[in-house]
């Protein structure tokens, strides 16, 4: 595997990551601070992959739907109660 790869993984791990977040935030809106840590921690993933774009231009990216596996597994609604 090369670099373009892992730069396309973890790209796509932090978008993931991101939205995860801001889902859990939405089914917990009644809790404000769970909310807004989810969405100050999905900030921080989108900050994340922007500050990759520099390496992105440098290496390249390849890119990888494994990452969204992981979000259609673990994360296909948010589950209510505190």
């Amino acid at each position: 595997m090369n670099l373009a790869s892992y730069i396309g993984l973890l790209r796509a791990g932090e978008d993931v990551l991101a939205r995860s977040f801001r889902q859990l935030a939405d089914g917990h809106g009644d809790e404000p601070d769970v909310y807004h840590l989810c969405h100050t921690l999905a900030k921080q993933c989108d900050e994340h992959g922007r500050r990759l774009g520099p390496v992105v231009e440098r290496y390249g990216e390849t890119p990888d739907a494994e990452p969204e596996r992981f979000h259609a597994d673990a994360m296909s609604e948010s589950r209510s109660g505190p």
